[in-house]
This record gives C-alpha cells, sequence and structure tokens, in this order.
C-alpha cells in the first residue's frame, strides 16, 4: 500500500497517488490539489476543502459526502480522469455560453 501526501515547502500544495481509499482532514485552503489515484480509489473528504491555485484531478476520484470542493475565482482546473462524486463548488464567468462540472461518472451523476 502506497500513498503519497507531499507538500511543497511552502506546505500549500497537495499531491495524492496510491492504490487505495484515503480520507482527507486537512487545512480548509490550499493552493494546489492534484489527485492521481488508481482509478477505482476514491479520496474522501473530512472537511469542505478550498483550492486557490490550481486543481489537477488526473484519475480516482474525491469524493465529498456532505462537504464541499471548492475551486476559488482565479483558480484553474484540469481533469485528465477521474470525477468529483458529490458537491463541487466553482465561479462561473457570466460571459461564458458552456461549463463543465467534473462530477459523476461515465454511469451518471452521483451524490
Amino acid at each position: 500500500m502506497v500513498l503519497e501526501l507531499r507538500f511543497n515547502q511552502s506546505g500549500r500544495d497537495l499531491i495524492l497517488t496510491g492504490p487505495d481509499d484515503r480520507t482527507l482532514a486537512i487545512s480548509p485552503s490550499i493552493a494546489s490539489l492534484r489527485v492521481g489515484l488508481a482509478p477505482t480509489a476514491r479520496a474522501n473528504l473530512a472537511l469542505d476543502l478550498k483550492v486557490f491555485d490550481h486543481a489537477v484531478l488526473d484519475s480516482g476520484s474525491v469524493r465529498t459526502f456532505d462537504d464541499v470542493f471548492r475551486v476559488e475565482p482565479g483558480c484553474t482546473f484540469t481533469r485528465t480522469g477521474g470525477h468529483i462524486w458529490g458537491n463541487l463548488e466553482k465561479p462561473i464567468d457570466l460571459s461564458t455560453t458552456s461549463v463543465t462540472f467534473e462530477l459523476g461518472d461515465p454511469a451518471g451523476i452521483r451524490r
């Protein structure tokens, strides 16, 4: 079982990798988050989480339960795989004609 929780020198960036589910109960606000878990693994939130610089979802999922994954204004969110399972909050520019929400899985949106 390997789980990588790596913070940079400022302690504000988090990288998650590994084959198993994990619970995140961390600072409510971080600069960046990268999730690269096994495709069936989940990062389960135990608190609301705000990301204010950039978030990358490569694989695996982030499950929020009753908590909220917040992408702050100005934060970039890139998804190449995986999904958010639960509550995702992100700003929408009023001039935008289409918006992607990184929710659900190939079977549909889940709560």
